[in-house]
């Protein structure tokens, strides 16, 4: 023993022509390291004495590359490890929950001696050298010390870590991988490529700079996601940052919850689902001061439906007119109110702040300049909207009202100094009181108040006033309201002097800092000047976040001496009292009709029978029970089975009593019980036959009865001169499967046996009806009586358009149903599953599962499809413009008990009749398909399979027909072609 290191005795009979020659065998046992290479290499050159110094050709064979290689040649699969030894080592390197076949994929060997294993690095991939020419460039060894203490491992690198060459895992890397994942463990990536089947690779954990040449082979790649260990994250950014790639994402230690990825995957029940979501929620990799519309969605969701967002946390109640312009008051802005002298500015802040305060905004006053009691004296009137006089001796009004303003959250800071307060005494007052009560309306009776604006010698001063005032509302996020010399831009030469150009600039610079303008503009009423009379109006010059602008005399402010109030109203733009209604009516209607009509039009395909009649028929279906039933939908299934049970039973019974109004009614019906099962007989009056039809009713297991079918089965017993029985089966959910087939079957078996009794009728010629869900039930019962042997058996099954698989959803019917009229109120693929669920007692979420085939196996698959297969269809089946051939199905079916019971349900011949093994000796059938229709297709196999079993099979399409065409044969002439049809092969065969 060496330095730990073990060194095997040599075998002299390799000594050849005084050259030394390692065995295979021997050579996994050099360890790769500089200085124990060349001290294993002194001490053989000791032992043999007779050989000294070194030539080319052993330089060349002492090379790394060459070594990578002679060690991988002579590495053994790890299934001819020892037990114990594999064991142990997965259990040291958080290996115990990764398969035998992820191994495999990453070419994970074991040391000759089977004491390590062996993990492989690799710059070249297999899609461009193939599997043959697929070398190693770099190895990772990790062996078992011989400590019996201590146990442990011993991490050997080849070459050392100064020369890493290539990644782990990196040969599994296609050009068609949209993700890769970059980790700095080997564990971690078996680990992800384990549990969410993505290509992941282990990079160099050490410290250090990245060698460009492994930079470049991960910038080949289009999405990189870095997981690097909690105490390696530094590690991880600085590799995010190397890499030019605009896709790159790092997660954080908080996304993957400080875990490794091996550490999640050893998590019982859940390891995969994490490991998933955590890729999921990688950040991506960008300069702070860039930003991208992934990362600005909630900041721009929060300007708009944020707290104190575009509409503010309160409306105007008195001046109801600003909420049209300004939208709302919102926080941290800046609003100044100006105007002329002695236009009313003060005044109508007042009001205007008292009308915030009113709202619960808790306010603070700054008088600069303004007198406290004066200005508590005009906010007591304003607020109570009385006017309260010296001469007045009654006081108990102004105490009342007073103590009613008192409770508003009003806050007053005098200042004694006129214009010596700086922006600093205000922010003094703010936090002092924000100590106890929180600010989000600062009122400044005068800006140019402050000690600011008395030292500011040029405009670049008074933005700098405007610009603090604004900061200090983000800041604080408060809204700031001011009061200010403003008045119209003056532009004449006349008025070219120094005064009209600094009072430009004032006007400029609030224009450009203040978020909100009021300016209140005089209008004289008199030429003289003499005269005193005028009118104020309100323009708004600047508004950041609201609607329009009023650069002209439009809002009128009527004030009111008394009462000291303002009344804001519409000015010179105001229509005449009323005209507005007439103007405004025609077009609102005009608009929501249009908008309605456009939103409910949706186009049926054009070879579709009656196209412009059923448009018709399908908007109000639509209207009366889709849209409802999608909307009670969200709070319970039973509230939209209860609802479209009313609307489509109502309308059936409608379209009923309209053609029994109309025809003359030659057939008598009275209602029967067959073994504890309803029935309704319909008996015409010239009954020429001793044959009899049973028909069982569609529906989708849940919603439809005898009653809603009566005009069907009225029509077809006048047309067949035979006795037609309507068996009322028990609906889901109150009666879940197999309810329905236990009672359509005792009700045909007991019919058998008893019918010549009942109505001197052929049990030899009973003809079985099953329509859409009753198809299905049809298909079930007559394979049942084929199963029990009961006698006598029926002499022909008639299925319109049944439903008999719940396997392939991806057939060309059901595209043709995606594509050209999933929105209308024709069966969809959705309600199809959703109803199907409901009937077995199973949970309507399962149904996007079961729509994506979730619920079966591939394995399973591949043996059911063979029932289904596209390629046994007509060609016009399929039309290129909407089927395309699906993929092949990967193995992602959900392994959850709830799934399992899908599956098994699903999968059951009783509730997929198609999957029955044996179609033998069934009787004579014919099956009725439509064009416009999901369950088309399981129709015609239905057909092929019966044929393929030498059953007597049938096949009758409609080239322009739809689902439930034969419930409104009285609207479509094609509806009453199709009964025709049924009724004259039934009366055919039974001749």
């Amino acid at each position: 023993v060496d330095g730990g290191n073990l060194v095997q005795p040599l075998d002299h009979g390799n000594v050849q022509n005084g050259r030394l020659f390692f065995l295979q065998q021997q050579t996994h046992l050099i360890t790769m390291k500089a200085s124990v290479k060349r001290s294993t290499k002194n001490k053989v050159d000791t032992m043999m004495n007779g050989y000294s110094g070194s030539s080319d050709e052993e330089a060349a064979s002492d090379s790394p590359k060459t070594v990578v290689h002679t060690v991988w040649n002579q590495s053994i699969p790890i299934n001819q490890m020892s037990l114990p030894k594999l064991t142990r080592l997965r259990q040291l390197l958080s290996l115990r929950h990764i398969q035998d076949s992820t191994f495999a994929k990453y070419n994970v060997r074991a040391t000759a001696n089977g004491d390590g294993l062996i993990f492989p690095r690799y710059t070249d991939r297999v899609e461009r050298v193939g599997v043959r020419q697929l070398k190693p460039s770099g190895l990772k060894i990790f062996r078992l010390t011989e400590n019996r203490n201590q146990p442990g491992i011993i991490e050997e690198t080849i070459p050392d870590s100064s020369t890493y060459v290539g990644f782990f895992g990196y040969h599994l890397v296609k050009s068609v991988d949209v993700e890769t994942v970059l980790l700095f463990n080997e564990a971690d990536a078996l680990s992800v490529h384990q549990a969410a089947g993505k290509v992941a690779l282990a990079v160099h954990d050490q410290y250090g700079p990245f060698q460009n040449q492994l930079l470049s082979l991960l910038t080949e790649l289009i999405h990189v996601i870095i997981w690097p260990p909690p105490e390696k994250y530094n590690r991880g950014k600085l590799l995010a940052k190397s890499l030019t790639s605009t896709n790159c994402h790092l997660i954080s230690p908080a996304s993957c919850k400080n875990m490794r990825a091996a550490d999640a995957l050893a998590l019982p029940g859940k390891g995969r689902q994490l490991i998933t979501g955590v890729i999921k929620a990688c950040e991506r990799v960008e300069e702070k001061s860039l930003s991208t519309f992934d990362k600005l969605k909630e900041l721009t969701k929060e300007y708009y439906y944020g707290y104190g967002s575009v509409s503010g946390i309160c409306k105007w109640s008195r001046f109801s007119a600003l909420n049209n312009y300004l939208k709302g008051f919102r926080l941290g802005e800046l609003t100044l109110i100006g105007g002329g002298s002695a236009c009313g500015k003060k005044t109508f802040l007042a009001e205007y702040a008292l009308d915030i305060c009113c709202q619960n905004v808790p306010t603070l006053w700054c008088c600069l300049e303004l007198p406290v009691g004066r200005l508590t004296a005009t906010l007591v009137e304003q607020f109570s909207k009385d006017a309260f006089f010296e001469e007045n001796t009654n006081q108990r009004s102004f105490d009342y009202w007073y103590e009613e303003i008192s409770r508003l959250p009003m806050y007053f800071a005098k200042f004694d100094k006129v214009g010596f307060t700086k922006l600093k005494d205000i922010v003094e007052v703010i936090d002092r009181l924000a100590a106890s009560k929180e600010v989000q309306h600062i009122v400044i009776d005068d800006v140019t108040a402050l000690q600011e604006w008395t030292l500011a010698k040029n405009g670049y001063d008074l933005n700098l006033i405007f610009s603090d005032l604004r900061r200090l509302a983000q800041n604080r996020n408060c809204h700031i309201t001011g009061s200010m010399l403003l008045s119209k831009f003056q532009n004449s030469k006349e008025n070219n002097n120094a005064d009209t150009l600094q009072q430009n600039a004032v006007n400029m610079q609030a224009m450009k800092e203040a978020d909100n303008v009021l300016v209140i503009c005089t209008k004289k009423l008199a030429q003289d000047i003499t005269d005193v009379e005028h009118e104020n109006f309100l323009q708004i010059w600047k508004t950041r976040r609201g609607g329009d602008l009023v650069l002209s005399n439009y809002i009128e402010m009527n004030f009111n001496r008394m009462t000291k109030c303002y009344t804001l109203t519409v000015g010179d733009r105001a229509l005449p009292e009323g005209t507005w209604r007439l103007c405004i009516l025609p077009l609102v209607l005009v608009v929501v009709i249009s908008i309605v009509v456009n939103q409910l039009y949706v186009p049926l395909p054009d070879r579709f029978a009656e196209r412009e009649k059923m448009q018709v028929i399908e908007t109000v279906a639509r209207v009366l029970y889709m849209y409802p039933g999608k909307w009670l939908e969200l709070f319970s299934t039973k509230w939209q089975l209860c609802w479209t049970r009313l609307v489509l039973n109502s309308l059936a019974w409608l379209c009923s009593y309209a053609y029994r109004s109309t025809e003359p009614q030659n057939v008598h019906i009275h209602t029967i019980m067959l073994d504890d099962v309803a029935a309704r007989v319909y008996i015409p009056d010239k009954v020429d036959t001793d044959a009899a039809i049973v028909y069982i009713h569609g529906g989708g297991f849940v919603l439809l009865n005898v009653d809603s079918y009566d005009l069907i089965t009225r029509h077809l017993a006048k047309l067949t001169n035979m006795i037609t029985v309507s068996i009322e089966y028990r609906l889901a959910p109150e009666h879940k499967f197999p309810a329905a087939i236990d009672d359509c079957e005792r009700a045909i078996v007991y019919f058998l046996r008893h019918a010549h009794k009942l109505y001197s009728i052929n049990s030899d010629k009973v003809v079985l009806v099953g329509d859409s869900a009753g198809g299905n039930l049809a298909a079930v019962v007559t394979q049942r009586l084929r199963n029990k042997r009961i006698r006598p058996v029926l002499k022909v099954s008639f299925l319109i358009y049944p439903v008999v698989q719940f396997v392939d959803f991806m057939t060309p019917s059901y595209q043709m149903a995606y594509r050209l009229y999933g929105r209308t109120a024709l069966p969809d693929p959705e309600s199809i599953v959703r109803w199907m669920l409901v009937y077995l007692g199973l949970d309507v979420e399962h149904v996007p599962k079961v729509l994506r085939s979730d619920h079966v196996d591939p394995i399973r698959q591949l043996q059911l499809l063979q029932a289904v297969q596209h390629d046994q269809l007509p060609p016009e089946f399929l039309d290129p413009s909407y089927y395309k051939k699906p993929p092949p199905k990967l193995n992602n079916t959900e392994s959850s008990e709830a799934m399992h019971q899908v599956q098994s349900y699903l999968l059951d011949w009783q509730v997929s009749p198609l999957l029955q093994q044996d179609m033998s000796d069934l009787p004579k059938a014919l099956v009725l398909t439509c064009e416009f229709d999901p369950l088309r297709d399981e129709g015609y196999f239905y057909v092929h399979r019966l044929r393929q079993a030498g059953v007597n099979a049938s096949w009758i399409h409609y080239n322009t027909g739809f689902h439930a065409m034969l419930n409104i044969h009285n609207e479509v002439p094609l509806g009453r072609q199709a009964i025709q049809d049924v009724a004259t092969f039934i009366r055919h065969n039974l001749s």
